[in-house]
């Protein structure tokens, strides 16, 4: 029986499955494959969906009441849940969690750190002198952090630049998928433009842009062109805004146009029949719901965000517009679906190679494996 773990450490994510736990979950699987540590899962939820998963594969949950503010109080709890001797490594996801393993790390300096950033601190919504202090705190604990793993060019440069990170301790691991089962690679052979349909695959959560995609829906609208859209999403991560995502809509006389076909495990059944996928994100890290569109042939549609322009190049696998710009968004749909579907098969075509070369998840795992090895001494992917 492996006696060394791999301790995952995600905070809160009960009705949530995105990026995030969908990538700590395949991590988790690739590292119980390996057979050398054995994944668990730190939370403070033990209901979430992610837990849920872990103990339906016989894996350790070790549920926290971590706070905001009471990081240095992780190891002391962690130790009364677990004997630290056991644990080789924690793999952090996202910057607050992150800062209970550098306090992990202090305490028991044997344990490895590994941080993986997937949007650290670039959001356009985060105040100023918010961001001031993450970086300064960042600088300050660096020394809790054996390696970086930014999911992208942008949030490797930020780490570097304003927190002060040395360069040598930062790496570049791009995010992977699967190609989401239930979605058939999209047909684009028709002398007709596409069926006026595009799916959005976010929780309805703020700043995800479900307020862009709604006002592009108008401006088409008013032009006599109507496009569907299918929400796909958790409607109670926050309900506030899918009340005012609702109002927006009503208001401007396209609330019929709007499918809300809530949250789901699997995104391949919704992706049914749908041509385009649009992000029209104020900020993201590298989301995988684009990378599962591009894998079956979607058309993308996403906002210049974060390190989306490092998977979508405009004009070549997918279309880009600047966040927030429904004008832009509009004019983009616009054209497409009064473009001939064939002329557009290229666009399709080069989205699927681009998943295949660069973001399959196996290529993920496999970086992973490698950087563990190589940087951390460790066999764990």
């Amino acid at each position: 029986m492996v006696e060394r773990r791999l301790l995952l450490y995600a905070r809160e994510t009960s009705g949530n499955f995105g990026g995030v736990e969908s990538q700590i979950d395949r991590l988790a699987d690739a590292a119980a494959a390996k057979g050398v540590l054995e994944p668990a899962l730190l939370t403070t939820d033990a209901a979430s969906l992610l837990a849920r998963r872990f103990v339906a594969k016989g894996r350790r949950v070790f549920v926290a009441p971590l706070g905001r503010l009471d990081a240095p109080l992780a190891a002391g709890r962690l130790a009364r849940l677990v004997d630290p001797a056991s644990i080789a490594a924690v793999e952090s996801h996202m910057l607050k969690e992150s800062f209970v393993g550098r306090a992990l790390k202090r305490r028991w300096p044997g344990v490895a750190h590994a941080f993986r950033a997937h949007t650290y601190v670039d959001c356009s919504w985060i105040p100023e002198w918010r961001k001031r202090a993450y970086h300064l705190a960042d600088r300050l604990t660096s020394g809790g952090v054996d390696i970086y793993l930014a999911n992208g060019r942008a949030v490797a440069d930020e780490i570097v630049r304003r927190s002060g990170v040395d360069a040598a301790k930062v790496e570049i691991v791009l995010n992977g998928c699967d190609a989401p089962g239930g979605a058939q690679a999209a047909a684009w052979d028709s002398a007709e433009p596409a069926a006026p349909l595009v799916a959005m695959v976010a929780n309805l959560v703020e700043r995800k842009g479900h307020d862009t995609l709604v006002r592009a829906l108008a401006l088409l609208s008013g032009r006599g062109r109507r496009v569907r859209a299918r929400l796909v999403g958790s409607e109670t991560a926050d309900p506030a805004q899918t009340a005012r995502v609702r109002a927006l809509a009503a208001g401007l006389g396209v609330a019929d146009l709007l499918d809300f076909a809530g949250f789901s495990e699997s995104v391949g059944p919704a992706l049914a029949g749908v041509p385009v996928v649009v992000l029209p994100s104020d900020a993201e890290g590298l989301p995988l719901s684009i990378l599962e569109a591009m894998s079956v042939g979607r058309i993308v549609v996403a906002s210049r965000v974060g390190a989306v322009p490092e998977c979508v190049t405009d004009g070549r696998d997918g279309f880009l517009h600047e966040p927030g710009d429904a004008a832009a968004l509009a004019a983009v749909l616009e054209r497409i679906f009064t473009t001939p579907a064939a002329a557009l098969k290229p666009v399709s075509d080069a989205a699927r190679e681009t998943w295949r070369a660069r973001f399959r998840v196996e290529t993920m795992i496999g970086e992973f494996s490698r950087l563990y090895r190589e940087r951390l001494g460790l066999e764990a992917y």
